[in-house]
């Protein structure tokens, strides 16, 4: 930003840095001057504005089965600088899917690296593709790619029709 000087001195108004960082420096330079550099700025983030999300849920997984990858989300500034903020509650839900289904283990807590990793996520519902929507708060929400749900293990064996009550031995049921 260049600014005229006003009786030798060059104001210069709404001088902001958007970039969570230690060290930092401004440098000022006037033709016919050594330059200046100002002492080391610490500059931290602002207040949380969104959700980020770092590692995605898998493209595929089975009905009621943790998810083998689990999520992991940011917290992070308008400046897309992370927020290092412990104790955000961050909640799954089903953005799109079959209706029905639902979430196991679909809350986590942001640790004091402003990062919640989800434990034991899974979709429970019938087959077909999903995206999952992660919110906390005011915050801006993220969501995920689409995620393709398969059957579960099978947990019980049903007979769809019933064998008669009597049977004449070595002929089929009829």
């Amino acid at each position: 930003t260049t600014v005229a000087a006003v009786n030798g001195v060059a104001t210069f108004s709404d001088v902001r840095i958007e970039r969570a960082a230690t060290g930092l420096r401004l440098a000022v330079t006037a033709t016919g001057l050594a330059a200046l550099q100002s002492d080391p700025i610490a500059v931290s983030a602002a207040a949380p504005a969104e959700l980020v999300v770092l590692t995605p849920p898998p493209a595929t997984a089975q009905s009621g089965v943790a998810f083998g990858t689990q999520p992991r989300l940011a917290l992070r500034d308008a400046f897309a600088n992370r927020v290092l903020s412990s104790g955000a509650a961050v909640t799954a839900s089903i953005a799109s899917g079959p209706a029905g289904s639902s979430l196991n283990n679909a809350q986590a807590f942001t640790g004091s690296d402003g990062i919640a990793t989800f434990s034991g996520l899974a979709i429970v519902g019938s087959s077909g593709s999903y995206t999952i929507s992660f919110g906390s708060g005011t915050f801006t929400t993220a969501s995920s790619a689409g995620i393709t749900i398969g059957a579960g293990a099978a947990t019980q064996l049903a007979l769809t029709v019933a064998p008669p009550a009597t049977a004449v031995n070595g002929q089929a049921f009829g």
